[in-house]
Parts: C-alpha cells; structure tokens; sequence
C-alpha cells in the first residue's frame, strides 16, 4: 500500500486578486450579467458554483465595506443556495422581472432617504430653477456653481 502524501500545490494568484474579486461580485448586481452567466451554462457547473460559495466572504464587514452594490450579496446568496433561481435566470421574463424589482427597490429607497424631490408627482421632473443649465450639465455647458445653484 503507497503512501502518498498530498502535496500542496503552489498556485501564482494575481497580485489584483482583491479587484478582480471585487469586480465581478459586483456583477452580480446586473439580472442582465446573472442572465449571461445562465445562458452560457456556469450556472450549472459544479466549480463556478464552488466559486460563488467561496465568494460569500465579501458578506463580512471588512469586505463589505468595499461594495458600491451591496444587493449584488443578496444576488450571490440566491445563486449559491436555489437551483430554481438558477434555471430562471436564464430566462428572459426573469431577467426582465429582476430588472424591473431592483428599480422598484431603488426608486422607493431613494424617495425614503432623499424625499419625492421638488419637482411633479413622480419625482422625475428636474425642472430649471432659473439657472438654465439642467439640460447644459450634462452636455458640461455649465460650470459646476451653475449646476449646485439649480433649484435652490
């Protein structure tokens, strides 16, 4: 009977490990990203699944804190923990729906935190406050006084 003792293997990690981490759990953000990856069959490879298991360390604190889309965590536990999320995303009404939920979700997060704004009933309305340079920020006809003085 061999002995044999498991070696460890050296592997080269990239010194951008963190980003390139970082950067794609963040994709999970997009439905349309989780749609992509369903559509070219990761979501049913046993290794990507490993791979999005051993991305749930970005929940700690310490990583967390780097997130700009902290919902993408919720995206990667549906992932990891339902088949069924899975096979749908790879559909395109699901995609559509997730799309459409998460702008719902940000739209009423937004009006809790910021308020309806000044403008009409949906919010959307960013009228010229006297300024003239709504519509001319964003074309950078303006500088960025004109554009703070806007409608206050």
């Amino acid at each position: 009977m061999d002995n044999k003792i498991s070696e460890a293997v050296e592997v080269d990690l990239p010194s951008n490990r963190f980003e390139l981490e970082l950067e794609f759990v963040q994709c999970l953000a997009s439905p349309a990203y989780v749609h992509h990856l369903a559509q070219r069959g990761y979501l049913s490879d046993p290794s990507f699944l490993r791979f999005l298991k051993y991305l749930g360390y970005w929940k700690r604190s310490e990583y967390a804190r780097f997130l700009t889309y902290p919902h993408c965590l919720h995206f990667l536990d549906l992932l990891v923990k339902s088949e069924l999320f899975r096979r749908e995303a790879g559909e395109i009404s699901f995609r559509d729906f997730m799309h459409q939920q998460q702008y719902l979700s940000w739209q009423y997060r937004s009006e809790n935190l910021y308020g309806r704004g000044g403008g009409g009933a949906g919010g959307d309305n960013f009228e010229d406050g006297g300024g003239g340079c709504v519509k001319g920020a964003i074309d950078n006809d303006c500088s960025d006084d004109d554009v703070l003085s806007n409608g206050t």
